[in-house]
């Protein structure tokens, strides 16, 4: 369902409505709020550009957690975000220094 919001004002309030439940108090509504982040991140049409900066800054905050589990759903995430990230802005330096690493 979510995928098929492609208007400029739909993916801007669903981006927004995802990552505000992701500072949700419950840890089972942030990691759905995640996986649905980076599905939609992965399968849209929609055009992302506008909101990489935001979907960026707001996974990298909950790098902070501490479930693993949690940690490996906010790096398909940001890695769902990085691969739609249009090649001028990645080859600007955002992208060819960027790596996550865990250790658990």
């Amino acid at each position: 369902m979510i995928l098929t919001i492609v208007d400029e004002i739909g993916v801007r309030m669903l981006i927004d409505e995802l990552l505000s439940h992701t500072k949700a108090e419950n840890p089972e509504l942030r990691k759905s709020a995640v996986k649905l982040l980076a599905i939609f991140c992965i399968h849209t049409k929609a055009d992302l550009e506008p909101y990489i900066a935001q979907l960026i800054r707001g996974l990298i905050q909950l790098m902070t957690e501490n479930d693993p589990e949690m940690l490996l759903l906010v790096a398909d995430a940001v890695t769902a975000v990085v691969k739609v990230c249009p090649y001028y802005i990645c080859t600007s330096g955002f992208r060819s220094n960027f790596t996550i690493e865990f250790e658990f």
